[in-house]
């Protein structure tokens, strides 16, 4: 019951109704997974999708508290229209992969790149478009450990990689938009206290875990291990860039989507004879335990210095035993003029 709102009401039940619809969808359509859940070609396709799109705009119709909860797991501003844009990047990239095949085009591989840019920029204005109280960084404001916010992150940069390389397939955009769409409903139940934050999370794991063992799935498909380990590799670099190396996202981007149209000619995404003879079969199977493990010995080191830092910061607030003792214990002679 606490799911039904006037606000909703006051608009024919639209947004419930496309979320049904949406997740009825989501269940049929991961049911045919390891046929692309049967996407084709037909006007069938940019419909479903549309349903996908309508449902996250209609999220608009609803108040949302303006500032975000100190536990982190409830819909705020600036986190609906972030939601709203990057399900529009999946969809959209499943459209780019509707069109070439309808229209015979062959892979349009800059209509990728336009897209992961637009996206920047609509997710920069989203959150311009809203006051400085109503901001909040939808990993970093969590509250967990650094490990699950560093997995989270990961995988956000890895799906903005893989927007990138741009495989010629429904199914891992799709998975993501699963996961942006039913995370969102699972803020709106933590928001009407029908699951707590920690279920929150654990929710949010478990759709991270089905939406990405999709994709890898289709990811192998698509180009076996090799194109799985050049994935990683590709993400774990542009997370290091931006990490470690203090580069804007809009740089970090520019250089990967230069070294993703290399990246991709190493791998059986493209047809055999487009492929780059001078890379070594092994090369990703070198490079990505390397970039990974040097990745994770960098956070390591951060998190350490992190809390160092903490600790000394904390000794510093503290007053040394002496003076600790001094403000306890009165001075001689303030005793002894009490005895007297």
């Amino acid at each position: 019951r606490n799911l039904f709102t006037h606000e909703d009401a006051r608009y024919y039940n639209v947004h419930k109704i496309l979320g049904i619809s949406c997740l009825v969808h989501f269940l049929l359509r991961f049911l045919m997974l390891h046929r692309d859940m049967k996407f084709t070609a037909s006007w069938t396709t940019p419909c479903m999708l549309l349903m996908h799109a309508l449902l996250s705009c209609s999220s608009l119709i609803f108040h949302v508290p303006t500032v975000r909860i100190k536990e982190g797991s409830r819909i705020w501003p600036e986190f609906r229209l972030h939601s709203i844009v990057f399900a529009l990047r999946s969809l959209s990239c499943m459209m780019i992969v509707w069109a070439e095949r309808r229209y015979e085009t062959g892979p349009q591989y800059w209509a990728n790149v336009v897209v992961v840019f637009a996206t920047l920029k609509a997710a920069d204005i989203s959150t311009n478009s809203v006051p400085a109280t109503s901001r909040s960084n939808t990993i970093r404001g969590l509250a967990m450990s650094p490990v699950y916010k560093y997995s989270f992150s990961f995988l956000q940069f890895l799906g903005t990689t893989g927007c990138l390389v741009g495989l010629r397939s429904f199914g891992a955009q799709f998975a993501i938009v699963f996961i942006i769409q039913t995370y969102a409903f699972t803020l709106t139940l933590r928001r009407k206290n029908i699951v707590t934050h920690y279920q929150t999370v654990l929710f949010y794991s478990i759709q991270l875990g089905l939406g990405v063992t999709c994709a890898m799935l289709e990811i192998h498909n698509h180009g076996g291990i090799e194109t799985f380990l050049m994935f990683s590799t590709l993400a774990v670099t542009a997370f290091s860039l931006r990490a470690f190396g203090g580069l804007s996202k809009y740089v970090v981007w520019v250089l990967m989507s230069v070294l993703v149209q290399f990246a991709r000619r190493t791998t059986p995404i493209v047809p055999a004879e487009e492929r780059l003879s001078i890379w070594p079969a092994w090369g990703w199977a070198v490079l990505a335990p390397s970039a990974t493990a040097t990745f994770a010995a960098a956070l390591t080191m951060r998190e350490m210095r992190k809390s160092a830092a903490a600790g000394t910061a904390s000794l510093q607030k503290e007053p040394p035993a002496s003076q600790a003792q001094e403000a306890i214990v009165p001075p001689p002679a303030a005793a002894t003029k009490k005895e007297e």
